[in-house]
């Protein structure tokens, strides 16, 4: 008996240490609030930056709703709703938008990652798993 106590103390103090921050239950509560899309992290760890000039905002809102808009370069509008299930398994409804032209955004991308989301991470960032090569999208807390 003193034995499996000494075990489950161990066990639970080294899974409580961790070399960064990351939440491994992910809440609606967690990642309510305003995120932009800073990045697509590749399978090889590169990112390709998102500009400046074609700002892309998502919203997930208490309630379930997931919406965003983009800005510069691209003047869209989405809406959408997701769900977080267990093991920090995320699932995003088929997204509404309005449908600007957006020849030089990234701003279809965001919308098919967005989409296609399986997996979610919440450290620094919150990041969005969205296909089996393991690219991701990376987005930042603005609110």
């Amino acid at each position: 008996m003193k034995i499996s106590i000494q075990y489950l103390f161990i066990s639970l103090l080294i899974s409580s240490c961790s070399k960064d921050d990351t939440i491994s239950t992910i809440k609606n509560e967690d990642i309510q609030g305003v995120w932009r899309v800073i990045a697509f992290e590749n399978s090889n760890g590169s990112l390709t930056t998102i500009t400046e000039k074609d700002t892309i905002f998502v919203v997930f809102e208490s309630n379930g709703e997931i919406n965003g808009r983009s800005h510069g370069m691209c003047g869209n509008y989405f809406s959408s709703h997701y769900s977080l299930l267990a093991d920090s398994k995320i699932k995003i409804n088929p997204i509404g938008s309005t449908e600007a032209g957006c020849p030089d955004s990234r701003y279809w991308e965001v919308i098919f990652a967005l989409e296609n989301a399986y997996k979610c991470e919440l450290n620094n960032f919150l990041i969005l798993y969205y296909n089996e090569s393991a690219v991701k999208l990376r987005l930042q807390r603005i609110k």
